[in-house]
């Protein structure tokens, strides 16, 4: 079992990263960047969410 402090991690990160997606200050190689991240962290979520 994965332990909930990193759940949370993860959680606090893709939040992060959706805040950082909507900035208008992001240049086009960050925000491809994070939006791939963003993408790979949403089914994980997802999953984490129904830890809580």
């Amino acid at each position: 079992m994965v332990p909930l402090s990193k759940v949370q991690d993860l959680i606090v990160k893709h939040s992060k990263l959706e805040k950082e997606l909507s900035s208008q200050e992001i240049d086009k190689k960050s925000f491809a960047e994070k939006s791939k991240e963003y993408s790979d962290l949403s089914d994980i979520i997802k999953e984490a969410i129904s830890y809580f």
